[in-house]
């Protein structure tokens, strides 16, 4: 009875036991999977590279050519490592692949500069390699820290676009001279930013950064070089207004002040000159501008770079308004300001539709000088019949009834010696306005023309005419005035 007894126990603990056996099977055979995962995983990282390292400690303490596979370069790398310190060489190799992170942190948490950009764009790349490898990885610690990196390389290329915009302000001159761009032309990148040396190394790394958005950092360094484009074309804009354009704007609002007696017609010259050179220097600018941008950002669109002169473009605009404002406010003693002003757009027109084309503004900046002209050309054209109208309606007598010269005479002849100074544009527009129909509808004494006159012939014989007559109507009223007096005399000579 007792035996029966003790063998049930023992069949109960039996079964107890395989049953804890089976289970102990069971974990056992889970850690061999997930150490076969681990393994997998760590191996395209640290078997290969700790092998070179192994292949460089060998090499160093055992000259003569080895077999890594080999069970000799086995046994002479352990007394390698023994010689070294024993195991904690091949700890410390390995824990130097597992260690990307901590000592990048520090670096790029730091803001860079020109003595540790190669130690700050190093630290970028390690991040980036390890940021590839964890994508290749599953495990959801990889995830996390792949974020971690992908967050890191962001911080570290926006450091980067601030130390080049830094650059870029730095390297921009305090002032411009617009009067040298006209005169020479488009400068080469190096000219147009002192600093260039310093931002072409970044822009050539950041450039190099993956911005496919199947990089895991790809969209994030894609944003972060939109802005760096925006901030670069925000800061040249400013250059451009405030050093350049302003600066040219004010001298010549300063010569307008200018009412010097006697300086007219040096004055307006003057005006002109400066307009004609601010509009060549802008265009010297925009091609100098075009090719530094091209070779900071290559490809960029054509939006981006007009941003830069949306600004001075509506400046010179509104620059040109207000002259052919004030223009038409007096245009009997502005006339020669507009011919001027005439002739000094029609020189630069070309040039300007022809670089605005091609730099692919918008057709209200190419359009820009031809609808100034435009402006320009209806008070240029009604100066003339107005001109003929001021020599009629002038008064027919002069101060105190003098026989001095009449001012309609000054004038006069002042006009018709001017008018040669701009012969071609005068003969374009009276062509345009038609043979005689300055008088519009007026008679004048008849001028015997002959076929080969010109245009501004016949306009300077109307001219010539309108004074004539004049002077004959002041002529006829002095000879009155006479008569009137010696009957005034002589009833007074009777009366005594």
């Amino acid at each position: 009875m007792e035996e029966e007894t003790e063998l049930a126990l023992l069949e109960q603990r039996l079964v107890q036991t395989n049953k804890l056996a089976s289970r102990m099977t069971n974990i056992l055979s889970q850690l061999d999977s997930r150490l076969s995962k681990l393994d997998k995983t760590i191996a395209p990282f640290g078997i290969q590279p700790l092998s070179k390292e192994a292949q460089s400690i060998y090499s160093y303490f055992f000259p003569e050519p080895c077999n890594l596979n080999g069970l000799s370069f086995v046994l002479d790398l352990q007394n390698a490592l023994s010689i070294l310190g024993g195991t904690d060489v091949k700890t410390k190799i390995i824990k130097s692949e597992f260690a990307v992170g901590k000592h990048e942190e520090s670096i790029i948490s730091r803001s860079p500069d020109d003595s540790n950009l190669r130690e700050y764009t190093n630290a970028m790349d390690r991040l980036l390699k390890e940021i590839e490898r964890l994508s290749k990885n599953d495990l959801r610690s990889a995830e996390t820290r792949m974020k971690d990196y992908c967050r890191l390389v962001d911080l570290g290329a926006r450091n980067l676009v601030a130390l080049m915009i830094k650059h870029v302000k730095a390297g921009a001159p305090t002032t411009s001279d617009l009067n040298k761009l006209a005169r020479d032309g488009p400068t080469s990148p190096p000219n147009s930013l002192s600093t260039l040396s310093h931002v072409v190394p970044i822009m050539q790394y950041l450039i190099r950064l993956p911005r496919s958005t199947s990089h895991p950092a790809g969209s994030s360094i894609q944003v972060t070089m939109s802005q760096a484009r925006e901030t670069y074309l925000s800061v040249r804009h400013d250059y451009i207004v405030k050093k350049c354009i302003s600066p040219a704007i004010s001298d010549f609002n300063e010569l307008l002040e200018d009412r010097s007696p006697g300086r007219d017609e040096e004055g307006r010259r003057d005006r002109c000159d400066k307009l004609l050179i601010m509009l060549q220097g802008m265009l010297a600018l925009m091609q100098s501008e075009r090719m530094l941008l091209d070779h900071l950002f290559p490809k960029s669109s054509a939006k981006s770079f007009l941003s830069i002169f949306a600004t001075p473009a509506n400046m010179v605009e509104e620059l040109l308004n207000s002259q052919i404002a004030y223009i038409k406010k007096s245009l009997a003693s502005q006339t020669f300001y507009a011919l001027e002003l005439y002739q000094t757009l029609l020189h630069v027109q070309p040039d300007w539709e022809a670089i605005t084309t091609e730099l692919d503004f918008d057709p209200s900046v190419v359009r820009l000088v031809s609808e100034t002209l435009n402006s320009l050309r209806n008070p240029c054209l009604r100066s003339f019949p107005e001109a003929l109208v001021d020599i009629r309606v002038s008064p027919s007598s002069g101060k105190g009834e003098t026989s001095s010269i009449a001012d309609v005479t000054y004038r006069t002849v002042h006009y018709l010696s001017t008018l040669p100074a701009y012969e071609e544009i005068v003969i374009n527009l009276l062509n345009s306005l038609g043979d005689r129909n300055w008088l519009m509808g007026a008679v004048t004494a008849s001028q015997r023309q002959n076929d080969g006159d010109s245009i501004l012939q016949h306009f300077a014989a109307d001219m010539l005419s309108a004074l004539l007559e004049q002077l004959e109507s002041r002529g006829r009223s002095m000879r009155r005035l006479t008569k009137t007096t010696d009957q005034k005399s002589i009833s007074l000579l009777h009366a005594q």
